[in-house]
This record gives structure tokens, C-alpha cells and sequence, in this order.
């Protein structure tokens, strides 16, 4: 075999390797997916990598998939077998959805009876009939699944806060909250977190308050192992939080290692609009030394 010949053997035999190896990773990919989907730690401990050892999945949609499921045994698991977690961080922050609530951590029997009594907010009411199908005027008996569904239903709704039966203005909440304007602030994180503090006020005992919440332990838990703090990837995340006027998590990012250094050039004067939440914001990068750019 001439040298040529062989070099093109060596290529072909190491074209099929590295095919092997990519048709290896796409199935433990999908198979710690499928895991995380079942919230099924025992396989997924099998599939995964000791830490340490050279791994062959990126895990991202097992990662996002045990988020989504409130699963953080399982999301530990990925993070020790070295699956980076900024991405999820970020989507997360920016998407807000560790702003819902998940499994096993609220009182949904205790509040489905209080959900049919003729008092309950309407918009309780409503999302908890268009969770279960029940028809019109009545309310079928529902499952955790749905009345998570219905809870999720109510933290995007812009309207609960003007509803008598809610009581908005007499709960004690931070004055930022309490300075709402009008019905129509479509579903952003603001009323989902407006939202959460209502809910939590009216039935303290049935639901956890937002900072204890299964979401933002895992939120938390994501941000302490995340790779990338002060580069890129901690810049995205802090401009996530920044945009979305997020106070709560900027804190909690500063807290895990973040640096508001990276919102060098973002804090701009004129970005802000003077609303309760802007102010809120303002006040508190301020509160940490920064200053804003002028335009």
C-alpha cells in the first residue's frame, strides 16, 4: 500500500470514529433527555460521566428539561458531570419562566376548594375551569398538573390586581409594586412578580413565597455553578436581569459571583422610563456604587 493509500485509510477509519463517537453522543444526549423528562435520577446517574471524567454530551436539553420539570437532583447531576449551565441562566432570566410554580411544592388540594368558593377572585375561577374543561359556569375536579397550570395562568394574567375580590390595595407589598399603573401590562415579568406576591399574600400558608420557591433555588443553583461569571456569559445574564428590571436576581447574581461591572455602558439615564420599577431599579445600582452614562 502506498503512503497516500494508507493515509487514506487512516482518514476513512478515523472519519468512522468520529462518526461513531458523534452517533454516541446524540443517543446519550436524548437518552439523559428522555431521564430528565421522567425525572428518572437512577438512569440518568448511569448515563452520565463521573465528574471529572471526559465527557461526550453537552446536556443542554436534559438541563433544560430538568428545569422545566423542578427536578434539582437531576439538575445537579448534569452540572457534576460538567454541563455548562450560563446558557440555561441566561434563558431562564430573560424568559423568566423559574417564575412558576412546580410540583410538590404548593398546597393545590387545599386551594382548589378555596378556588370554587363564590368569593374566590374571578380570574382564579376563570384559569382554573380553563385548566380542568369543566363547562361553562362549573369547575371539574382537577390535578396538581392542572392546578399548576391554572396558578401559571393567573401569575401571566395583567388584570388580577384590579379585581375587588383580590384586595390589592390593602396588602402590605413593597411600594414599587404598589405604584401599578393601569390594566394592559401584558405578560411580563413584572406582573408575574406582582402577581406571585398577591397569591402569596392571600394564601400564605398554600403556596411558598417567591425567594423560597422551587424556581429560584434552581435559578440560584444554576448561576453558583455557572462557568462564566465575569465574561461574556456573565454579562449576558446581568443584561438579562437588568432588562427585565429584575433587582431580585441582579442581587442574587451579585451574591454568586457576577460583577455589576458588566453592565458597564448598559446603566444609561435616559433608559429609564419613570415608573415604579424603573425607579426601583435605579435605586438600587445606584445603592451598589454605579452611576449611569449619559446619553
Amino acid at each position: 500500500m502506498t503512503m497516500f493509500g494508507g493515509a487514506a485509510v487512516a482518514f476513512h477509519v478515523l472519519g468512522w470514529v468520529v462518526a461513531l463517537l458523534l452517533s454516541r453522543a446524540v443517543l446519550i444526549d436524548g437518552a439523559t433527555f428522555l431521564a430528565a423528562q421522567q425525572g428518572d435520577a437512577a438512569a440518568l446517574a448511569k448515563l452520565v460521566p463521573a465528574p471529572g471524567a471526559r465527557r461526550l454530551l453537552t446536556g443542554q436539553d436534559a438541563l433544560r428539561e430538568a428545569f422545566a420539570q423542578g427536578s434539582p437532583e437531576i439538575l445537579r447531576l448534569l452540572v457534576a458531570a460538567g454541563v455548562e449551565t450560563n446558557s440555561l441562566l441566561v434563558q431562564q432570566v430573560s424568559q423568566s419562566r423559574f417564575l412558576n410554580f412546580f410540583p410538590g411544592e404548593t398546597d393545590w388540594k387545599g386551594l382548589s376548594g378555596a378556588w370554587q368558593e363564590p368569593s374566590c377572585p374571578k380570574a382564579f375561577q376563570a384559569a382554573l375551569r380553563d385548566q380542568t374543561g369543566g363547562p361553562s359556569g362549573t369547575i371539574a375536579v382537577a390535578g396538581e398538573a392542572e392546578f399548576l397550570a391554572a396558578l401559571s395562568e393567573v401569575l401571566g394574567n395583567d388584570e388580577v390586581y384590579a379585581d375587588p375580590a383580590v384586595g390589592f390595595k390593602a396588602m402590605s407589598l413593597p411600594a414599587w409594586m404598589k405604584e401599578t399603573p393601569s390594566p394592559g401590562w401584558n405578560n411580563s415579568p413584572l406582573v408575574r412578580r406582582v402577581n406571585w406576591a398577591i397569591l402569596e399574600s392571600l394564601y400564605p400558608h398554600a403556596l411558598p413565597s417567591l425567594d423560597r420557591g422551587k424556581g429560584t433555588s434552581m435559578l440560584r443553583f444554576l448561576a453558583r455553578e455557572a462557568l462564566d461569571k465575569r465574561g461574556e456569559g456573565g454579562r449576558a445574564a446581568l443584561r438579562a436581569a437588568y432588562y427585565d428590571r429584575n433587582v431580585e436576581v441582579l442581587e442574587m447574581l451579585v451574591k454568586e459571583g457576577f460583577s455589576l461591572e458588566g453592565l458597564q455602558g448598559e446603566f444609561r439615564r435616559s433608559s429609564f422610563l419613570d415608573v415604579p420599577e424603573d425607579r426601583h431599579l435605579r435605586a438600587y445600582l445606584e445603592g451598589q456604587g454605579m452611576r449611569p452614562t449619559e446619553e
